[in-house]
This record gives C-alpha cells, sequence and structure tokens, in this order.
C-alpha cells in the first residue's frame, strides 16, 4: 500500500516539474522571439539600412556603386548581429524571394518564392509567423 501512495506521489511530483519545466521554456521564447521583433523593427526604420538596401536593389549589379551600397549593407547588418550573440546570420530576400548576396549571410544564392515559410512571411506583410 505505501509502496502505490510513494509512487503515486513521485509521479505527480515528476508531472508538476516536467510543467513547470514548459512553462519557463515558453517564457524564455517568448522573451527572445520578442526580442527578435524588436530588432526587426529596429531594422525595418533605421533609414541608413533602409535607404541603402533601396539603393541596393536599383543599382545595377556590375557598377561600383553596387558594390558601395553592398559593402555599407554588410556593415549595416554586421552591428546588428554582434549586437546579440545569438544570431549567426541576417539574410536579406526581396518580396519575390531572390536573395540579396551579403558576406555575412548563410542561404543559398537561389530562388526562396516557393518555399513555406517565405510565403507566409510575405502573407503576413513580414511581421513574425
Amino acid at each position: 500500500m505505501s509502496y502505490r501512495i510513494a509512487k503515486g506521489a513521485l509521479e505527480r511530483k515528476v508531472v508538476e516539474a516536467y510543467e513547470a519545466t514548459a512553462v519557463q521554456t515558453s517564457k524564455k521564447l517568448d522573451f527572445l522571439y520578442r526580442s527578435y521583433d524588436q530588432l526587426f523593427m529596429t531594422m525595418m526604420v533605421d533609414k541608413e539600412l533602409v535607404g541603402t538596401v533601396t539603393g541596393m536593389l536599383t543599382a545595377p549589379v556590375d557598377s561600383y556603386e553596387y558594390a558601395s551600397y553592398a559593402e555599407n549593407v554588410d556593415s549595416l547588418l554586421q552591428n546588428y548581429m554582434y549586437a546579440d550573440p545569438n544570431i549567426t546570420s541576417l539574410e536579406l530576400l526581396t518580396m519575390e524571394g531572390s536573395l540579396v548576396p551579403t558576406k555575412s549571410g548563410l542561404l543559398k544564392n537561389r530562388s526562396y518564392a516557393a518555399d513555406g515559410w517565405l510565403q507566409s512571411i510575405v502573407s503576413q506583410d513580414g511581421q513574425s509567423v
């Protein structure tokens, strides 16, 4: 009889510990995702970054102007990357799914238009998904 009582008590404690761990993990992930959302919003209102990316996308790819914009974009992205040690790469993609090549990027240079994750982002007007 005491074995069953002890077993039941132990099972309840284990379940409570798992639930507490799940809640703590969920709160940490919520905090992490909020901080990335804030970083993204900061980048979206960074006039220098937006202007530089816009200039880069309108300049001929084989021009000095494009190379200059690309260098500035890399520098600006690296500033954001180094602000958070958990970020290993920042990628720029057009709304059509084309990769904007950067030195800090890790994605393969291909079209991502058909990828579900990009379609979700585009359908949400760039909001986190």
